[in-house]
C-alpha cells in the first residue's frame, strides 16, 4: 500500500498509524525517497505518460501502470497522479517543485474539483464527511476500526452531515478594523490560510466557516471551506471585528452531496 500526503504530515502519520498495528504483520516505512510523483491535468500528457493504464470513472481510482501506478484524483476528469519508482536514487529533485504557477494551478484544479487536502493547520478539525470524502467514495463503512469511526458511522446511518466543504470565489472581503476591499485590491490575499474561521456572505445569508483550502485565481480568490449546507439552521456567523468577512459567490461542485 502507498500513501501519499504532504511532507509536513508524514511524521505525525507514521507514529499514529503505528498505534494500530499490534501484532499484525505489517510494517510502515518513509518511501519518499524512492518515488517521484507526477501530475498530469490534461488528455495528452496523461495518454503519453501511462497508455492503456488510463482510469476511468466518477471517483478517487487507482491501477498499475508499467512502471508505476496512476491515481486518478478528479472525478469527470482525466487528471491523475502518476507515481513512479525513483530508479536514480534518493539525490533526484523534480525540477517544478519550485514553480509557484504550476503549484497555484494545481490547487485551483483540486478547489474547482472539490477535492480537499489535509495540511498541518487543519489536522484534525474535520469530520470525513465535512470534507466529502463520503461522495468522492473515500470511506469505508464495512471496514475497521480506526480513530473516530463510531462518529463517522453515527453521520452516515443515524444523522445526516450539517456541515460540508463547498467551493466559493471570494468577490471581496473585510478584515477586523478595515473597510472592505475589493477582490482586485485584496492585498491580503496571502492572510487567508487553510483553518482559518470566516464569516461568509452570499446573497443575502451570512454564515459561520473554516478554510480547508485556497489558492488565487485569474478571477479571484477561490476556496473550499466548511458550512453549512443545505437546509441546516444556520449558525451565528460571530463578530466581524475578530474574524475576516468575506463576499462570496458559491460555485458548483464537481459531485453531488449527499442530503
Amino acid at each position: 500500500m502507498l500513501c501519499v500526503l504532504p511532507r509536513t504530515l508524514l511524521g505525525d502519520t507514521l507514529a499514529t498509524l503505528r498505534k494500530f498495528l499490534l501484532r499484525a504483520k505489517a510494517t510502515l516505512t518513509d518511501e519518499s525517497a524512492n518515488w517521484i510523483i507526477e501530475g498530469m491535468t490534461h488528455d495528452a500528457a496523461l495518454s503519453a505518460a501511462v497508455g492503456s493504464a488510463r482510469v476511468e470513472g466518477t471517483e478517487i481510482s487507482w491501477r498499475h501502470a508499467a512502471d508505476g501506478r496512476v491515481i486518478r484524483l478528479r472525478p469527470s476528469s482525466s487528471d491523475a497522479n502518476a507515481s513512479k519508482p525513483n530508479v536514480s536514487g534518493p539525490n533526484v529533485s523534480d525540477p517544478n517543485v519550485s514553480d509557484a504557477k504550476a503549484i497555484t494551478a494545481w490547487q485551483l484544479a483540486d478547489i474547482a474539483a472539490g477535492l480537499p487536502e489535509i495540511t498541518e493547520s487543519t489536522r484534525g478539525e474535520f469530520v470525513a464527511q465535512m470534507l466529502n470524502l463520503d461522495a468522492l467514495g473515500g470511506i469505508s463503512f464495512t471496514k475497521g476500526c480506526y480513530t473516530g469511526q463510531e462518529v463517522i458511522a453515527r453521520a452516515h446511518y443515524r444523522g445526516r452531515v450539517k456541515r460540508r466543504a463547498q467551493r466559493f470565489r471570494v468577490t471581496a472581503t473585510t478584515w477586523p478594523d478595515e473597510a472592505p476591499k475589493p477582490v482586485d485590491a485584496l492585498h491580503h490575499s496571502n492572510a487567508l490560510q487553510p483553518g482559518q474561521k470566516v464569516k461568509l456572505i452570499d446573497g443575502s445569508s451570512t454564515r459561520s466557516a473554516q478554510i480547508v483550502n485556497v489558492a488565487q485565481g485569474s478571477q479571484g480568490i477561490e476556496c473550499l471551506a466548511v458550512t453549512n449546507f443545505g437546509s441546516a439552521t444556520p449558525e451565528p456567523a460571530g463578530s466581524a471585528n475578530d474574524t475576516p468577512t468575506l463576499t462570496v459567490v458559491a460555485l458548483p461542485m464537481s459531485y453531488a452531496l449527499p442530503e
